[in-house]
């Protein structure tokens, strides 16, 4: 009955177990939210260590029924974890921040070879061949600054992980940058900045020099390299080592007009100069343009190559007397040959003290070897011009690779004898010089 003790009673007795059963859903309801809690951050935790969702949940469990001893057993044998996904980097750019804005080009000229004029043309060239795109990541390195990388590589030892702090980028994006930017500018300019270009005022010079009819002195030289893994016999020579063979030929000015690159060191001068393109190009009469020739004493002849006396002799190719019986004749023939001949000689010293890859030794790999110096060759050529041949590089055609006829059944006698008269007649004329 209402208002009696007993209905009372009872109505208390409800009343403290509402609020008991409230207590407990409350007390539920914190203690998901803390398994909740808990769990997201043991997940988060487990993954930036590499372990998966499945790990991570029986991992739960056992912490959850109070398994300590497995879960830390567990945890003993997790990987370390990564210190960090990006390496932290210096406070500023040196890029942006010096180079650009607080160097002049006396600077520029002492660390990069060229005035920063002359890189920022080059960047312009290369552009559509080596820019890349921004990402939702990272904004791409500039062109400018890709380039500067490759230079600064090139002119000392090729260590990518001192161009990688200079600049403050991974050891991996110079890599692969350094030998991008050298394929780019063996793509685009080798053809239109290695070439022969005035052959009459080449031929001035060098007469200048003391030898007529002359076009281009030619020589070799050996790069050191660290030989491919189970081929390092193929690039052995007893001299220098390990290494390939650089052939140039320079005008009087010590500008390459023709580079051969990558031939094993193991070779001689003469078999790799008889498998280039301008020894073919020489015999067949289509290196230079005319191929103009003049008489020297009544014998024809025609514009000539300069080398020592490892290359074969040939019509177009004179090389000096050796031998002890030299008579004064010869020797004043050998004084004016060599003075010509030197323009390449000290083409290769201001090479490679320019570009101090070469003086050590190549660590790249081996299809990059022809490559890299191929394109120190063509950034030598833009330092002498400093820079001339850039700006009107475009007006230039590109002639491509000239098909030339197959040397078949030469008769290596006859090309003998007709060299020899031909630096008989020099000889004879030098000797009637004052």
């Amino acid at each position: 009955m209402p208002g009696t003790p007993a209905m009372e009673a009872l109505r208390l007795m409800l009343s403290v177990l509402c609020q008991l059963i409230s207590r407990y859903q409350q007390l539920q309801d914190r203690r998901r939210a803390r398994r909740r809690i808990w769990f997201r951050f043991l997940t988060t935790w487990m993954r930036a260590r590499g372990v998966g969702d499945f790990t991570t949940r029986q991992v739960f469990r056992l912490l959850m029924q109070g398994d300590a001893d497995r879960v830390l057993a567990f945890v003993a044998t997790m990987p370390a974890p990564r210190r960090y996904w990006i390496r932290p980097k210096m406070k500023g750019s040196w890029w942006n921040e010096e180079l650009l804005h607080m160097w002049d080009d006396e600077m520029w000229m002492q660390h990069f070879r060229m005035p920063r004029g002359t890189i920022f043309r080059l960047a312009d060239i290369l552009r559509p061949h080596i820019a890349a795109m921004d990402t939702v990541m990272r904004r791409a390195i500039t062109v400018e600054e890709r380039v500067a990388i490759t230079i600064w590589w090139l002119s000392g030892p090729l260590t990518y992980q001192n161009v990688a702090h200079q600049f403050q980028i991974g050891s991996s994006t110079a890599s692969v940058i350094c030998i991008q930017v050298c394929e780019a500018i063996v793509k685009v300019l080798l053809r239109k900045v290695v070439r022969l270009e005035n052959h009459h005022r080449i031929m001035e010079g060098f007469e200048q020099l003391g030898f007529p009819n002359c076009v281009g002195a030619v020589d070799g030289t050996h790069i050191l390299i660290r030989p491919p893994r189970g081929k390092a016999e193929e690039y052995y020579n007893r001299k220098y080592g390990f290494s390939i063979v650089m052939q140039g030929t320079t005008d009087h000015t010590g500008r390459f007009i023709n580079i051969e690159a990558g031939f094993s060191g193991r070779h001689h001068d003469a078999y790799i100069f008889r498998q280039t393109g301008i020894f073919k190009a020489m015999e067949v009469q289509m290196f230079v343009p005319g191929n103009p020739s003049i008489t020297v004493l009544g014998v024809q002849v025609p514009p000539l190559l300069v080398g020592d006396g490892a290359y074969p002799i040939r019509k177009w190719l004179m090389k000096p007397y050796r031998g002890g019986n030299i008579t004064p004749a010869q020797n004043k023939f050998n004084a004016a040959l060599s003075r010509a001949r030197c323009v390449v000689e000290r083409a290769f010293g201001r090479l490679k003290n320019r570009w101090g890859c070469l003086l050590g030794r190549l660590t790249v790999g081996e299809p990059n070897f022809a490559t890299v110096v191929s394109a120190c060759a063509v950034l030598h050529n833009i330092c002498e011009t400093r820079g001339a041949c850039l700006n009107d590089i475009d007006a230039v055609r590109d002639i491509g690779v000239v098909a030339l006829p197959e040397l078949l059944n030469v008769d290596q006698g006859r090309c003998r004898r007709e060299g020899k008269d031909v630096r008989t007649a020099l000889t004879r004329w030098f000797q009637q010089q004052r």
